[in-house]
């Protein structure tokens, strides 16, 4: 028997566009609802700098075009997915870290594309 491990990366497109119900929220739905129909599990890894990112501008009352809160649509479904077995790791990119939410887009930095520009050089002895 061979084993097939199944991953999705739950983030916006690499250059921060797209609509966080239309490409994250709805085709994640329908994956999911694909696994549980044929008990699958798959890992889904949470790009976390992203999240925090749009959790940062919805909190400062920016709706980024949204009618709905993103942050409760996304914490429903990563919590949903744990809940049903599913396995949900951590995932960055580190052009996220000082990202800026400006003209109605976001402002990737991406002189912080690899994640040891971002770590101290000391970070192990921490």
């Amino acid at each position: 028997m061979k084993n097939l491990i199944l991953t999705l990366d739950y983030e916006l497109f690499g250059d921060g566009t797209g609509d966080v119900f239309k490409d994250l929220i709805e085709p994640t739905k329908q994956i999911l609802h694909v696994c549980e129909k044929h008990d699958i599990k798959v890992t889904i890894f949470f790009e976390a700098l992203e999240y925090d990112k749009i959790k940062e501008e919805w909190n400062k009352g920016n709706k980024m075009g949204f009618n709905e809160s993103p942050i409760d649509a996304i914490e429903n479904q990563i919590r949903t997915a744990a809940l049903a077995g599913h396995d949900i790791q951590l995932h960055l990119h580190p052009q996220w870290a000082n990202a800026k939410y400006a003209n109605d887009k976001w402002e990737l930095d991406f002189s912080n594309w690899r994640l040891g520009i971002i770590l101290p050089k000391n970070w192990t002895e921490q």
